[in-house]
């Protein structure tokens, strides 16, 4: 048995803390965020955005507010949590989205904020949209290229890719669409003498030009699911040979 120096047993002390009966989170609200998703902001892909928590209180006694953000994706109605970003530190009044930690698409963030030491705690909720980024098409040489008439042209497109391929850990060229078309200078197409389909490079033989000492312009529009973009060079027909192009950047 512990007795202090009076032969009394001590009491066990613990810490009580007492809160303001009048405390209260009046208001949470998320700024950069909609209450409802057909109002939601388009955030770009490949940019940085970020969410603040607007908070309006009456609790004198409280030190501490503890801010905790949580994502859902919505698809379809379907609601599905998905992991914080990493770079998200814990009970941070900003919720920073950095270029490519979300995928397109709706998402609705939930925001509670928790007074303490009294434990007193209200939610918010908010909609945002992602926009994906949009497709990079490139043809190889530039803008414009001179070429001989009587040689094999390669017109190529293989350097287009998907931005978002940081998403997935390598540069992404997989599920991209190629359609090729051309025309002349004064508009006649010659779309149908290309004979390739949904190919990154297009192979035009010798004398494919039906005269020289002019220009023709190529279109690639590169696409994958609802996304698209295209590329344009004008091709110099000259009757001099030479054996490579002369490309124009």
């Amino acid at each position: 048995m512990i007795t202090d120096p009076a032969g009394v047993i001590p009491p066990f002390y613990h810490t009580v803390t007492s809160c303001d009966a009048f405390c209260s989170v009046k208001n949470v609200d998320i700024v950069g965020a909609s209450h409802s998703a057909e109002s939601s902001p388009e955030i770009r892909q490949e940019y940085q955005y970020s969410l603040q928590a607007q908070t309006e209180m009456n609790c004198p006694r409280s030190k501490q507010l503890l801010y905790k953000w949580e994502i859902y994706s919505v698809h379809d109605k379907v609601i599905n949590r998905i992991s914080t970003p990493a770079s998200l530190e814990p009970n941070l009044m900003e919720l920073v989205l950095w270029p490519f930690s979300l995928k397109g698409g709706l998402y609705k963030i939930i925001l509670t904020v928790t007074s303490q030491p009294c434990g007193i705690l209200k939610s918010s909720s908010g909609f945002i949209r992602v926009r994906m980024v949009n497709l990079v098409a490139r043809i190889e040489c530039g803008n414009v290229r001179s070429v001989s008439w009587d040689t094999k042209v390669l017109l190529d497109a293989s350097e287009s890719y998907d931005p978002s391929y940081v998403l997935y850990g390598n540069r992404s060229k997989k599920d991209l669409n190629f359609e090729w078309a051309c025309k002349d200078v004064h508009g006649v197409n010659c779309r149908e003498r290309i004979n390739v389909r949904n190919k990154s490079k297009l192979e035009l033989p010798p004398r494919f030009f039906n005269s020289f000492n002019s220009t023709y312009l190529f279109v690639v529009n590169v696409s994958k699911g609802s996304r698209f973009s295209e590329a344009r060079q004008a091709v110099e027909v000259r009757k001099f040979n030479f054996t490579s192009s002369l490309c124009i950047r």
